[in-house]
Formats: C-alpha cells, sequence, structure tokens
C-alpha cells in the first residue's frame, strides 16, 4: 500500500485512507473514465481494507449506479464472501442551486457489517462532491 493516500486529479482530491489503492473508480479503470466519481473516494469504510480489489470496485460501482437511482431504490452488489447496498435515501438542491442526493449503504463481509452516510453534491462539470460523511 502506498503511503500517500491522497492525490489529486484535475479539480477532485482523491482520498482512499482504506483499501486498495488504484486508478480510477468502480468499473473504470482510469481516473480520465472515472472523475465525475472520484469524490466518493471520502467516503470511508475501515472495512474495506478486507475487500479485495474486485471486491472494492463492485461496492464503487453501486455508489455509481445509486447516483442515477429512483430515490429510495437499493442498489445491491455481491461479490465473493463481501456484499452491500447503497439507497439514495432524498434529493434536493443546495442553497447554491447544485443538485444532491444523501446517501446510506452498508458493507458485510465475513460477519461483519459497516454502515455509513453522506451527502454529495454535483458541479456544474457533472462531477460529485462529497459535502457531508458520516
Amino acid at each position: 500500500m502506498p503511503n500517500n493516500r491522497l492525490r489529486h486529479y484535475r479539480n477532485h482530491v482523491i482520498h482512499r485512507p482504506y483499501g486498495h489503492w488504484y486508478s480510477g473508480y468502480g468499473y473504470h479503470n482510469r481516473d480520465n473514465d472515472a472523475w465525475k466519481w472520484l469524490a466518493f473516494t471520502a467516503i470511508a469504510f475501515a472495512l474495506l481494507d478486507a475487500l479485495s480489489e474486485t471486491q472494492q470496485r463492485a461496492h464503487e460501482q453501486a455508489q455509481i449506479v445509486a447516483t442515477t437511482a429512483p430515490i429510495g431504490e437499493t442498489v445491491y452488489w455481491s461479490e465473493g464472501s463481501a456484499s452491500g447496498a447503497v439507497t439514495s435515501i432524498r434529493d434536493g438542491r443546495s442553497s447554491q442551486g447544485r443538485y444532491c442526493r444523501e446517501f446510506e449503504q452498508t458493507i458485510y463481509i465475513d460477519g461483519r457489517s459497516e454502515a455509513a452516510y453522506g451527502t454529495a453534491c454535483q458541479s456544474n462539470d457533472g462531477s460529485w462532491q462529497i459535502v457531508s460523511n458520516d
């Protein structure tokens, strides 16, 4: 694992405090293909350290799908012994007029689970930015 888990691509901060370090996000293997979703690396699960890269990418792809799924629809993923779910629980506009979605998600692996909540807003260029993360 690299010592530096923070880098910048375009105007996006990519921060992967847990899990595997690689370019891209989800099934987009290059940063140039994944730049719209790179900010989602800020949603940190300690359980990511226990996932393989393939499992981690499946989780990320579920996050990507959840950005356009109907509100309340859960996007499930499963890869080997790991699985999870991502749900957009509400949407709206920020005070700056940006489209935002609130997400809840859970990862399950080897009998352990971890949940996270966060809100992401879409920038004018179509990329997402995490504005709150619990």
